[in-house]
């Protein structure tokens, strides 16, 4: 009993139905279901096809053969589509770890990456110095509020002032030489006060000096990337936007 594909034995002879589903090639008979034809060789023909001196067990090992063959490439196939699901989910992860920590939106997200990518320098790096220089995220790394979800809020009720300005933009981008002070009405408000001494003991980054009693910083340098305690590899939201 043999099994070939529908393809394969067309090739040998042309196909004389018998009735039944059946069919007969070189006087072999031969019962057709969806997937594969089941050969019952005739003995008259047990060693050859129609005189062509075509053995039968030659061409079962050949289709054998192909079909292995099929079956590996299928494997490899299979094994290179999974570790490219593998490495596409590390860098999807890695890049929503870095958007929940900042609390940024997938858009605003790419734009920075876009940002990051103009400017000299390690694209990477680029991104989380853009992060960093976000008004909420400077005024949570101050200890000026206890998250950077609650520094949004406190951003977008007008309670401080950038170089004297007011801004209510939680996304502003803050640069070297700016100041950045709580408002003056603020100041004695009981939740502002109590965030700042609660707060009182937070290590401030080195690119940032603050003065909590007046509730006043000031931004002295660009963020490096061992002043950033986000533990994670920015290179693999490079390789996921690079694609």
């Amino acid at each position: 009993m043999k099994v070939l594909s529908k393809s394969l034995a067309a090739m040998v002879a042309a196909a004389t139905l018998v009735g039944g589903g059946a069919f007969a090639v070189a006087g072999t008979a031969y019962a057709a279901d969806n997937d594969a034809i089941t050969v019952t060789p005739n003995p008259w023909y047990a060693n050859s096809f129609d005189g062509w001196g075509t053995s039968l067990a030659w061409f079962a090992n050949a289709t054998g053969s192909l079909g292995e063959e099929s079956a590996i490439t299928t494997n490899l196939g299979d094994d290179a589509s999974k570790a490219k699901a593998v490495e596409y989910g590390k860098q999807l992860r890695t890049k929503q770890h870095a958007r929940r920590f900042y609390g940024v939106l997938e858009g605003q997200f790419r734009h920075y990456f876009e940002m990051a990518e103009k400017m000299p320098g390690v694209t990477g790096e680029n991104l989380l110095r853009i992060l960093e220089s976000r008004l909420d995220n400077v005024v949570y790394r101050l200890g000026f509020a206890d998250s950077r979800a609650q520094a949004r809020q406190l951003v977008l009720h007008g309670h401080f002032r950038v170089n004297g300005r007011k801004v209510t933009i939680p996304s502003f981008l803050t640069k070297v030489g700016q100041t950045i002070t709580v408002k003056d009405g603020s100041r004695q408000l009981g939740l502002i006060k109590d965030i700042v001494e609660k707060n009182s003991g937070r290590t401030v980054p080195k690119w940032l000096e603050v003065n909590r009693e007046a509730m006043e910083a000031k931004i002295v340098a660009v963020p490096e990337r061992e002043d950033i305690d986000l533990p994670i590899e920015e290179t693999l939201i490079v390789e996921l936007y690079s694609k």
